[in-house]
C-alpha cells in the first residue's frame, strides 16, 4: 500500500476518534514515522530537509499546546508533526492554510448559532480535509 494512502486511512481514523471522544491513540505514530524514515533513506537531501522543516512546525504546535493549553491539543500538533514529515513543508502549509481555513468558518458559524463559548472543535477532520486536498492536487 502506499504510503500517502496508509497516512489518508490513519488520518481518517484520527478525525473519526477525534470528533467522537476528542481524544485520539497515537500508537501507530511510531510506525508511521519508521516507515517515513526507510522512505527517506535512499532519498535527496532536500526532501529530508522539506519533512523534518514540516515535522518542525508540529512540534511547533506542541509547544503551543503545552503553553496555552486548550487552545489546541497536543494530539493535534503531533498529528501536524507526522503530516509535516510525511508531505513536507511546501505542501504543509497550503493544508494547514485549509484546515484552519475550514476551522475558522465553523467557528464562526458556532458563534453565529450562540454555541461558541460551550463548544469545541476537533481540529483533525479539518486537518484530514487539508491533506486530501493537497493529496488531490498534487497527484
Amino acid at each position: 500500500m502506499d504510503q500517502e494512502v496508509c497516512l489518508a486511512i490513519v488520518l481518517a481514523l484520527w478525525a473519526i476518534q477525534d470528533i467522537r471522544k476528542k481524544k485520539i491513540k497515537l500508537w501507530p505514530m511510531p510506525i508511521l514515522a519508521l516507515w517515513q524514515l526507510m522512505f527517506l533513506s535512499g532519498q535527496e537531501v532536500n526532501i529530508w530537509f522539506d519533512s523534518f522543516c514540516g515535522m518542525a512546525v508540529g512540534i511547533a504546535f506542541c509547544v503551543i499546546s503545552l503553553l496555552l493549553p486548550g487552545v489546541i491539543g497536543l494530539g493535534d500538533g503531533w498529528v501536524i508533526a507526522l503530516l509535516g514529515f510525511y508531505i513536507g513543508l511546501p505542501r504543509l502549509l497550503p493544508a494547514l492554510g485549509i484546515a484552519f481555513f475550514l476551522a475558522g468558518i465553523t467557528a464562526a458559524i458556532y458563534i453565529l448559532l450562540k454555541k461558541g463559548k460551550t463548544a469545541r472543535l476537533s481540529f483533525i477532520p479539518y486537518i484530514y480535509v487539508g491533506y486530501m486536498m493537497m493529496w488531490n492536487c498534487f497527484r
